[in-house]
This record gives C-alpha cells, sequence and structure tokens, in this order.
C-alpha cells in the first residue's frame, strides 16, 4: 500500500499545533507499518522538517513542488490541477492532517483530519487575514468531499454534525496520544539546567505554552497572575509567569499587557520552543495553565 501525506504546512520553523501533531503522527506510522510506503506531499521552500522524517526511513519518499503556495492553492481551489496524486507518482490513499486546498483523481480516496472549528464558532477571535485564508481553503466544503474525517476528540464530531450536518459514519474520533518523550524524564535529567539556560527560565514558576494570539486568552491570564502576586505575595514572592510560544502577529495586546503590569519584571517570553525541549519545559514548571477560550 502506498499512502500520501500532505506536509505542506511543515515548511515554517514552528512545529506546534497541527504541524507537531503531523510530525508525530508520521513518526508513530513509521514505527507501526513498516512495510508499507509513505510520499510525503510538499511545496514552496524546502523543510528542514521534512529532511528530518526522510532520515532513517527507507520507506519515505519526498514529492517536492518548489511553487510557493499562493499560486498552488487558488489552483487546487478554482481548477482542480495539477492533481495531486499524479504529481506523486501514484499512491492509493491521501492523508491531510491539514484542510489546505488540495486536488486529487477521482479515484484516490482522502482522509482528513479536523482539530476543532473554532474559527466557526469563535470567528471574532481571528484576524481578517485568517478569515482570509480560511475562505481561501474553504474547509467545510473539504469535509464533504472528503472520504472518511478524522477528528481529534467527540465535541469536534458533534460540531461537525451539528454546524456543518457532516453524516456521523463518515467520522471516526482517534485522540491524540501521548509521546515518548514525556514518559522518560528521568532519562533526560541532566539536560534540565541546559534548558533552563537556553529559554532564561527562573527558579519558580507558571508556564503557559502555545502560540500567542488572542484566542489563548494570555491577557486574562496576566491579569489573573497580578492578582495572585497581589492577594498572595508571601508565597508568590519568587513566582513567575513564563508565556512559552511564538509570537504571532496577533500578539501586541497581550505583550502590552505584560509591559503595563507591575510584575512585567516577571513575566518571561521565550519565543519559540523546540518540540524536543517541551518535555523538560513542562517539567520544570511549577505548574502548567492553559487558559484558552475554546478549545476540545
Amino acid at each position: 500500500m502506498i499512502v500520501g501525506i500532505d506536509i505542506r504546512h511543515l515548511s515554517a520553523r514552528q512545529s506546534g499545533g497541527i504541524a507537531g501533531y503531523t510530525v508525530h503522527l508520521i513518526d508513530y506510522l513509521s514505527k507501526t507499518f513498516p512495510d508499507t510506503t509513505f510520499k510525503l506531499f510538499s511545496t514552496g521552500k524546502s523543510s528542514p522538517v521534512a529532511e528530518k522524517i526522510l532520515k532513517d526511513r527507507k520507506n519515505f519518499v519526498l514529492k517536492h513542488i518548489n511553487l510557493p503556495n499562493r499560486f498552488l492553492d487558488p489552483s487546487f481551489r478554482f481548477l482542480k490541477v495539477p492533481l495531486i496524486d499524479r504529481l506523486m507518482g501514484g499512491i492509493d490513499v491521501f492523508l491531510s492532517p491539514h484542510f489546505l486546498s488540495t486536488a486529487l483523481s477521482a479515484s484516490c480516496p482522502r482522509i482528513l483530519i479536523i482539530h476543532d472549528l473554532s474559527f466557526v464558532r469563535f470567528p471574532e477571535l481571528f484576524s481578517w487575514q485568517d478569515k482570509l485564508w480560511h475562505g481561501l481553503m474553504d474547509p467545510k466544503a473539504q469535509t464533504q468531499k472528503a472520504d472518511r474525517i478524522i477528528t481529534v476528540s467527540m465535541a469536534t464530531k458533534k460540531d461537525l454534525m451539528n454546524i456543518w450536518k457532516t453524516p456521523e459514519n463518515k467520522i471516526k474520533v482517534v485522540h491524540s496520544g501521548i509521546d515518548q518523550f514525556f514518559m522518560d524524564r528521568a532519562a533526560h535529567e541532566g539536560e534540565r539546567e541546559e534548558i533552563k539556560t537556553k529559554y532564561k527560565l527562573p527558579g519558580r514558576f507558571i508556564l503557559a505554552l502555545s502560540a500567542i494570539e488572542p484566542r489563548k486568552n494570555y491577557v486574562n491570564l496576566i491579569k489573573a497572575f497580578e492578582i495572585l502576586k497581589n492577594s498572595d505575595p508571601k508565597s508568590s514572592s519568587n513566582l513567575s509567569l513564563v508565556i512559552a510560544g511564538p509570537l504571532t502577529h496577533r500578539a501586541s495586546d497581550t505583550v502590552a499587557t505584560a509591559k503595563r503590569s507591575p510584575h512585567k519584571s516577571e513575566i518571561i517570553f521565550t519565543d519559540f520552543v523546540d518540540e524536543n525541549d517541551k518535555p523538560l519545559v513542562y517539567d520544570l514548571a511549577e505548574i502548567f495553565v492553559y487558559p484558552i477560550i475554546f478549545r476540545l
């Protein structure tokens, strides 16, 4: 069997969110199905992430198209060409971890993974650029055309059924797993100080980790941190707030709120955290918080 996997969204250096999910999914598939051939589809600039995936995996091949997505996406969406499965030299099924515009032969089935419908339920949390991109991708139409849909939660399955009227028998819920790296804490004990130095982490800290944007609710997290510091100064005297993750184009309100805070010296932004470093960053934290407005 030959499985095609869309990895166009791995072109950026960030490896969190759907990109991180995809990397771990590929790692699991490679270990579980060593006799299956996997063809990875990428576009635009060559991705170091893709090169890393291919290393020491003989049953993986890369089909890269050296054209930017801003040209290919409209062509896939409106012209329905070029056909990705033919570009890849033939595949039995195409797996899409993200709803990027896709053109396939009628004989090539597609499995589409939907992580959530936050952009539908809370459009006010997204920029006009995000809305424009979602409009171009048209994820609703993609769910209608996909042969099978995987969701990472029962709640997202219900949203698909209730909001977009997706047939229940078309959807399969597959919950995300836990990477083995998170379980091997003792094996990485010696790296703790190195990680603290790399990201300038304090001794005691509350951790929030994700891309910094309005729906992550970090403005209110900073306000809650101020309340904690003011109401219990003794026990929180040496406690900091670490917000780890890439500063997106919509991080300005969060950064401005931190700069105005009377405890701004104890609010730390690390920016991008390497995927391999995340388990130790989590482990070093006093507590992890996830104040996102919508997540399942």
